[in-house]
């Protein structure tokens, strides 16, 4: 028995453990169980609607070099699934465009089986939690290993490929070994079912989601080793504990995951989440089919007027609950926009230099006027986070709650 058929075991007797019923041995990998993985036509989610885009970056265009970024996305009976992989750029990631491609592959499948096993109940508000999400990643993993192992027996290195790689990787890489550094890559993925919503993060690149009351936040964790030009990665030897995770039954109105390349174009966070609420609104007026559409074409004009990099989004987009926040969307655009006017006008202050005019007067109260209103901007914000955070710990308090009462009720 392999190890990732040992790994899938694990993952089902943990669920086991936590009141699933008795654990089963995976299945062989046959055509007809991919078959029976897609859902029939009237059990797809008309609400939810997910779509994955990429674009290749300006400077690697320049270069002639390839895109080395990764979207996808999944559907299972009740759950979506979506993921973006940024393979490493340097010298000695030869592969990391292949590595991307099957760190996205690895994470929709391994999410795929998760979300048929797992419910809201083992996971959020349980002590088990940490356990079976790292059984999740290393999962994720394992299978990103076994498709690497299998790339390199299928297309061995040639001394071509590795004649720019460093010496301490030319000869591992052309005798078979540490292949994984040369495929070194990012991933986000993100799960949403019927119950909850699920995410995690190895390396840089961002989560954003938008909640059912309008309110933008990045949920997962920073990983504090992923500083300036040095990002944690699925070759690392600690990988496993490298990742972070979020999950919440607050199901979102919208989630985006990006790769770094996005983040890198928009610095500012409330760019960012400009970026995404425009995303949002468009979505609601035109349609998610025309946003993606309308999406792949800008995201060239992106890459070139921002990082340059390879860039990749991908969403989950729930039409009703988006039509219901479309306001508080609109609202986030503008509060964005009067910030980009402020700088403007103070920037044309600046030339007027110290003299006294009627321009540099009506200047002056207009900026007052804007900082005035962005600084309600700035408290309806707090209040908004506040407010979700309070609803998030009440929540979790009601979850752990609820189990510390069956427990003194089996006693």
């Amino acid at each position: 028995m392999g190890k990732l058929d040992k790994l899938k075991i694990a993952l089902l007797s943990v669920a086991s453990k936590l009141g699933m019923g008795a654990a089963k041995a995976p299945d062989e990998h046959t055509e007809e169980k991919e078959a029976a993985r897609e859902p029939a036509p009237a059990e797809k989610s008309i609400r939810r609607h997910a779509f994955a885009v990429s674009s290749i970056g300006h400077s690697h265009k320049k270069e002639g070099t390839l895109c080395q970024d990764w979207a996808e996305t999944a559907e299972g009976d009740g759950f979506l699934i979506i993921a973006v992989s940024d393979g490493h750029g340097s010298r000695n990631f030869v592969r990391s465009d292949r590595g991307s491609r099957f760190a996205c592959r690895a994470a929709l499948d391994a999410m795929h089986d998760f979300a048929s096993e797992i419910r809201a109940e083992h996971i959020v508000g349980s002590r088990r939690a940490n356990e079976v999400v790292s059984m999740l990643c290393k999962n994720i993993i394992m299978r990103w290993r076994d498709a690497v192992n299998e790339d390199v027996k299928a297309c061995p290195f040639t001394e071509d490929e590795v004649k720019n790689v460093s010496d301490k990787y030319r000869e591992s890489y052309l005798a078979g070994e540490q292949a994984e550094h040369a495929y070194g890559a990012t991933l986000i993925a993100l799960l949403i079912t019927e119950e909850y919503m699920l995410a995690i993060r190895n390396g840089d690149g961002e989560c954003v989601t938008v909640s059912r009351r309008g309110h933008m936040d990045k949920p997962i964790p920073w990983n504090d080793k992923c500083e300036a030009s040095v990002v944690t990665s699925m070759c690392d030897r600690s990988a496993i504990d490298e990742f972070r995770f979020f999950y919440t039954t607050d199901l979102p109105a919208a989630a985006f995951i990006g790769t770094d390349g996005v983040d890198n174009s928009y610095p500012r966070t409330e760019e960012l989440f400009e970026l995404y609420a425009n995303i949002c609104t468009e979505a609601v007026d035109n349609g998610a089919e025309n946003m993606k559409s309308e999406l792949e074409a800008f995201l060239p004009v992106m890459t070139e007027k921002g990082s340059g990099d390879d860039v990749s989004i991908a969403a989950i987009l729930d039409s009703e609950l988006l039509n219901g926040v479309r306001d508080e969307l609109m609202e986030q655009r503008m509060r964005v926009e009067r910030t980009h006017e402020l700088r403007r006008l103070n920037r044309r202050l600046v030339r007027l230099g110290d003299q006294e005019s009627d321009e540099a007067s009506a200047l002056k109260d207009e900026i007052a006027q804007l900082e005035a209103a962005i600084r309600a901007d700035r408290e309806k914000a707090r209040e908004l986070a506040a407010a979700a955070e309070a609803e998030k710990a009440a929540a979790v308090k009601a979850e752990w709650d609820s189990e510390i009462w069956d427990d003194v009720k089996k006693r």
